[in-house]
């Protein structure tokens, strides 16, 4: 059973535990308050460096300049851990490539969902592509119900999980993003949750366990059920926001340009 984590607002004023509005820089209670030091210490330990993240950012960068060579209309998108927060040491990088009207097939791929076949074919043919390139090697191409391709690259020391048109991945990975810049309690309890899961081989959704993001949406839920609940719900106290990003006419591209967090205004629950 994974412990309880408590931690106090920068908000002298504050009771402990309880969300004030407009402060999202939370520290740790250093009263009598071992559990959070001990999780803010993991924390910090098995967390992602700023430094690596900015790695991933740039070789996204030089991944959609290579692809756009091809097909002009592509925009690339980091989504999971490396994006939403809950990313460990580590850590691949998790990328999704909508390629729009330019596919493999004639069809529109910025409106109609790709089949598994062509989404193969698609992946077939950047391996190809990325092949050229002296830094990218050891290509696999994983034939699952999200075809993926991975590659590592020796220039930033990362390994690459590359899929091609799973808009609600990139939906989800903003969606709980919100919430770990809503609360830094978010992100502290989701890493330690996901290590455990590792831990006791319960985190692999191929292999009949859970995904990541299963067990952070546990690990969100819980803050909002806890008395007094950390974090909201965003779908009561933010419906329009909520519609407006996440739901099935929202685009996709706008969350990678904009900081969507801005638009959720949260309030006490």
């Amino acid at each position: 059973k994974p412990p309880v984590i408590m931690l106090l607002s920068d908000d002298d004023d504050a009771e402990p535990g309880k969300y004030v509005e407009g402060d999202t820089a939370w520290s740790l209670s250093m009263v009598n308050d071992k559990l959070s030091i001990e999780a803010k210490s993991y924390w910090e330990t098995v967390r992602q460096w700023p430094r690596v993240t900015a790695k991933k950012f740039d070789l996204r960068a030089g991944l959609l300049r290579i692809i756009q060579n091809v097909f002009p209309g592509a925009s690339l998108h980091l989504v999971g851990s490396s994006q939403n927060g809950f990313d460990r040491v580590g850590s691949d990088m998790d990328a999704c490539l909508l390629l729009g009207h330019h596919n493999m097939t004639g069809g529109d791929w910025s409106k109609t969902r790709s089949t598994n076949k062509e989404a193969v074919r698609a992946l077939m043919y950047l391996r190809s592509i990325l092949c050229a390139n002296r830094w990218f090697t050891n290509f696999k191409l994983i034939p699952a119900k999200v075809p993926i391709l991975v590659f590592f690259d020796r220039y930033s020391n990362v390994s690459v999980d590359l899929n091609i048109g799973n808009h609600n991945g990139i939906k989800n990975t903003h969606y709980t993003r919100v919430y770990t810049e809503a609360d830094q309690r978010v992100p502290i309890l989701g890493i330690i949750i996901k290590q455990w899961a590792k831990k006791n081989k319960i985190n692999d959704a191929s292999n009949g366990t859970l995904s990541s993001y299963a067990l952070v949406l546990m690990v969100i839920r819980y803050l909002q059920a806890c008395k007094p609940p950390v974090v909201p719900c965003l779908h009561k106290q933010c419906p329009e926001a909520i519609a407006k990003w996440f739901g099935p006419n929202s685009d996709v591209n706008m969350l990678s340009m904009h900081d969507c967090a801005r638009d959720f205004k949260f309030s006490p629950s």
